[in-house]
């Protein structure tokens, strides 16, 4: 044996990690608090708006770790598609504070909802959401270390944007035209693209 690997051996990397919290990639329009924390209040700090991101498929999965008050509500993550559609989106509905998903399929132009988490989010959570063509699952990690692992059949495979530019847009914090999260803090937030 020569030390030599065999390509049948050798298994294709994962997708990396993209950092939406990068300070390279985004306007800046709030500043971090702390280590690349960012914390936001509807009203006086907008959120962030990156100007490149990949894309992300029909296959892809986002991970974010935040904390948000009791009575919170507004965008974690956005990726718009023009006006106030968006391709993807996680929500903190001020209702009940649960997350919602908004997307639109392939091929359509409609505006859809998911509900992803079965309690409120208030305090440090964890989240992970998953997309695989027409499956979305949320894991959900609380303060109180309570988990809640959630399946949601979509309407069909989440439709995607893979240039910045006016109907192709990402951000953090908020949605295109507002709705900023209000009195929270964003840790981290990483999307995979292809990789559920």
């Amino acid at each position: 044996m020569t030390g030599c690997v065999s390509a049948a051996s050798v298994e294709p990397a994962a997708p990396a990690a993209f950092d939406l919290l990068n300070p390279e990639i985004h306007n800046s329009a709030v500043a971090p608090v702390g280590d690349n924390v960012y914390c936001f209040e509807r009203g006086s700090t907008p959120g962030l708006e990156l100007s490149r991101f990949p894309a992300s498929s029909t296959t892809f999965h986002v991970l974010i770790s935040f904390r948000v008050a009791a009575g919170s509500s507004g965008y974690l993550v956005a990726k718009g598609a023009g006006g106030k559609s968006r391709y993807f989106s996680l929500y903190i509905r001020k209702s009940d504070q649960r997350i919602v998903l908004y997307y639109r399929s392939v091929g359509s132009t409609r505006q859809r909802s998911a509900i992803l988490t079965a309690s409120a989010v208030v305090g440090e959570n964890t989240l992970r959401v998953s997309v695989q063509g027409s499956v979305a699952r949320a894991m959900l990690i609380t303060d109180q270390n309570k988990k809640e692992d959630t399946n949601v059949v979509l309407a069909g495979p989440v439709d995607d944007c893979s240039k910045a530019g006016k109907d192709c847009t990402f951000h953090v914090g908020q949605r295109v035209g507002g709705l900023e999260l209000d009195q929270g803090c964003i840790f981290s937030a990483e999307l995979f693209p292809g990789r559920a």
